[in-house]
């Protein structure tokens, strides 16, 4: 009773994160019947292009064979040599559209999967091989009725296709006892190649509506209930390394805006492998230096590279750039104690501009 009210009450959308937990688990949209109607629309195409070659191949087959029977005594036949006419004959006949075959079906499983290689341990349910436990799934379900409908509708429609097809050639297949090879070889082409022209269609039509029913399925079954996506977002927030995801990007996120003004600043305070500091004086602003911008190690570095893009000073001073690193947060006001050395900073600062203005 409380699995059918939990499976009413699934009417919120599927989160990302239960949409990559069933994704590792390789439960994904995909269609039995995609994949074999694709591999037999494949197959008939490889067939037909070789055709012409294994007609060829036959030929050579029988008309070895029976020049090896003309030749031979009747107690001298040589079973080895008939072998060694047939087989040749055969593989060159069959190993093209064989491995082309064994091909399209790997791809078709790789694009039926999407490259999904799913990430937990296969495992064996014992549960699922007691008829007793399942019997209520098994029997008593809507899902092998359905099944066994549909496949039951498809052999029908199947062989209504193919009958149709097999229709007008009726009158003509007891004529070909006494026809040619080459004829009874035409004959069979033209067959096959109208039983093809009507199965193909249905099949790749019953492929499409089967991957949209399987995908609808899977949408059903990965819906969610309030309590479901509630606990989904406590796991998350309680998950260490979900936590430290977020943090990062938050301050990667931080670090980029702030990146952005480092064009605006007066000067960058470094020691020289480690820490960045960007400063930026205006009275109308503040009455003291503000940090704009501040990393360490490679975040310095980006600092540092974005300062010479944009021409702006950079100033050596190992202590002031670890004090103001410690100190300050990006937006604050330098420390008062810090007055002094900064002041120092941005005289020098100022007189290398004033210099280069009167230079110019």
């Amino acid at each position: 009773m409380a699995e059918d009210e939990s499976a009413q009450d699934k009417s919120l959308e599927p989160s990302a994160k239960r949409r990559q937990d069933f994704r590792k688990r390789g439960e994904i949209a995909k269609s039995q019947e995609v994949s074999s109607a694709l591999v037999i629309t494949a197959g008939v195409a490889i067939l037909l292009l070789s055709l012409d070659g294994a007609l060829r191949g036959f030929s050579a087959v029988f008309t070895g064979c029976f020049s090896l029977v003309a030749a031979s005594d009747v107690g001298g036949f040589d079973y080895e040599e008939l072998l060694g006419v047939i087989v040749p004959h055969l593989g060159n006949i069959l190993l093209v559209p064989l491995c082309s075959l064994w091909a399209l079906t790997l791809v078709m499983g790789l694009i039926q999967s999407q490259g999904v290689i799913p990430e937990e341990p296969i495992k064996i349910d014992w549960n699922r091989l007691d008829p007793f436990a399942n019997s209520k799934k098994l029997y008593f379900s809507s899902q092998p009725l359905m099944e066994g409908a549909k496949g039951v509708a498809k052999l029908v429609i199947l062989l209504w296709l193919c009958a149709y097809a097999l229709k007008p050639f009726l009158a003509d297949l007891p004529h070909l006892v006494y026809g040619s090879a080459g004829g009874v070889l035409a004959a069979q082409k033209d067959l096959a190649m109208a039983i093809i022209s009507r199965v193909i269609p249905f099949a790749l039509i019953i492929a499409l509506f089967d991957f949209v029913y399987q995908w609808y399925q899977l949408e059903q079954k990965m819906m969610m209930s309030p309590q479901e996506m509630k606990d989904e977002h406590k796991e998350s927030e309680g998950d260490p390394h979900f936590r430290a995801q977020r943090r990062q990007r938050q301050r990667e996120i931080a670090f980029s805006q702030n990146l952005r003004d480092v064009a605006t600043a007066d000067v960058i305070v470094t020691n020289p492998t480690h820490f960045a500091v960007a400063l930026r004086y205006r009275k109308s602003e503040a009455p003291a230096p503000i940090v704009i911008c501040k990393g360490v190690d490679h975040l310095a570095e980006r600092i540092k590279a974005e300062a010479r893009r944009h021409d702006v000073p950079q100033v050596e001073n190992r202590l002031v750039a670890r004090a103001l690193y410690a100190q300050c947060k990006v937006g604050d006001m330098i420390p008062e104690e810090l007055y002094a050395a900064v002041a120092q900073v941005l005289a020098l600062v100022f007189r290398r501009r004033k210099a280069r203005q009167m230079a110019r």
